[in-house]
């Protein structure tokens, strides 16, 4: 299991901070 998985255990239906995550992962590969 990924970190990220955990996170969306944790998290459950509030989203918010998984897509948090996914936003900042998604600008990290931007920026490469």
């Amino acid at each position: 299991m990924s970190i990220y998985d955990e996170i969306t255990q944790i998290v459950g239906p509030e989203n918010l901070f998984t897509d948090y995550i996914e936003r900042l992962c998604y600008s990290r590969d931007m920026s490469v």
